[in-house]
């Protein structure tokens, strides 16, 4: 159980409602969900998204989870550290290649027989968790699902054991210098002893059955030499790289920005191109939305929202975790050029007539709005860890206009 199961309930009603649950779930158990099916589907971003039904249920699929992963001992990564160790290996003086990946429909394309096969034959699992996992996988099989149900985070934990043939085949291949998987998103970089389409082959072959490369997000860069210094003023660009919401862009050094005896590529983080797009649609949309409602205020707070860092509420932990520009992206270049485009973008919403959008929302703004709005800045929000006090519901309400997208 968690913290935030309780939420709502008195706390002098407590001890009962834990007691209920405990006990509604320990027959769940025993009766293997009581015959019903426990998972609902519903519809999230135009995607089918699945969850259980009922707290006692949950409370049976969350021991399940845990009983795997204690078992099967999956490699999981955090985002911060892959992100963090990629960049420090991408500034060596070395030759490398980077390969990016990205696995195509991923909780979708697990095979049934193969998360039986692999799961169900673990030698620790016990029949009561065996028959467990064989009755969601059929129950949700009833509900036209394939693969392993989107949403529900016991499928996270059955991907990466499903995944954990791939990842030590990966980390034990000699060619590699490193290698960071993020559920489907992964990166590859070798030290180019290896042949790159003998390699691929091997990649796709060794990926779970069903599973396969998504084609179109597929990159490969190459860095043959060791990096030299640029005779230019300006360092030379070699690549980008975009990765877990973040661009690495990689450069030869100019004399300049050469420290010491050894030469190091320079690598600039900035927002993934995807990421950057998102905050100017994200723009587009919240003043869209006041040309219908004329409601500046909540205008003002959308972009103080986006330009700034905030606390959420975790309904598991029952705590508030930061969240916004920083937050997000702690590890963005001091003089991250993203953020800068973030703020010309910005100021061109405000203050420009041109355009469908801010053509109208130009002059219904008053001066006062204006000058509040210009005093915003992605990049302060971003270096001086900016903070904005912001209950649920108003949050709620902020991202009403974006929430779909």
């Amino acid at each position: 159980m968690r913290k935030g199961d309780f939420r709502g309930i008195p706390l002098a009603d407590q001890d009962a409602f834990k007691a209920a649950v405990a006990n509604a779930a320990t027959l769940s158990a025993l009766n293997n969900f009581g015959g019903v099916n426990p998972i609902l589907r519903f519809h999230l971003k135009g995607k089918a998204a699945y969850r259980i039904r009922t707290l006692p249920d949950e409370i049976v699929v969350r021991k399940l989870a845990l009983n795997i992963k204690k078992i099967s001992k999956p490699r999981r990564s955090d985002r911060s550290e892959v992100v963090s160790n990629l960049r420090q290996l991408l500034e060596e003086g070395v030759p490398y290649r980077i390969y990016r990946l990205d696995v195509k429909s991923y909780y979708e394309s697990f095979k049934h027989g193969d998360i039986r096969e692999r799961l169900l034959s673990l030698p620790d699992l016990s029949p009561l968790d065996r028959r467990h996992l064989d009755t969601l996988l059929g129950h949700f099989s009833t509900l036209g699902g394939t693969g392993l149900p989107r949403g529900m985070a016991i499928s996270a934990i059955v991907s990466d054991a499903l995944m954990a043939d791939f990842d030590s085949w990966v980390l034990s291949n000699p060619s590699v210098y490193f290698f960071g998987r993020y559920v489907d998103d992964i990166v590859i970089v070798t030290n180019l002893t290896e042949d790159q389409g003998v390699f691929l082959d091997q990649v796709k072959k060794m990926l779970p059955d069903g599973l396969a490369l998504n084609e179109k997000k597929l990159s490969v860069s190459t860095l043959e030499e060791r990096p030299q210094q640029v005779k230019a003023a300006l360092p030379l660009h070699k690549c980008d790289v975009d990765y877990l919401g973040y661009r690495f862009s990689v450069f030869d050094p100019c004399k300049a920005s050469i420290v010491g005896k050894k030469v190091f590529r320079l690598v600039a983080v900035e927002l993934a191109l995807s990421k950057l797009e998102r905050f100017k649609t994200r723009i587009v949309r919240s003043f869209r939305d006041f040309n219908k409602t004329r409601d500046s205020g909540l205008l003002v707070d959308r972009i103080k929202f986006l330009t700034s860092n905030f606390s959420v509420y975790d309904k598991n932990t029952c705590k508030r975790k930061l969240a916004g520009i920083y937050y997000g992206y702690p590890l963005l270049s001091a003089n991250s050029d993203s953020l800068e485009q973030l703020d010309q973008f910005l100021r061109n919403a405000v203050l420009s007539s041109k355009g469908r959008v801010f053509k109208e929302s130009s002059p219904a703004l008053m001066s006062t709005v204006k000058r509040t709005l210009l005093s915003l800045s992605f990049r302060a929000g971003h270096r001086e860890q900016q903070f904005v006090h912001f209950s649920s519901s108003k949050i709620c309400q902020i991202q009403e206009c974006w929430k779909y997208e």
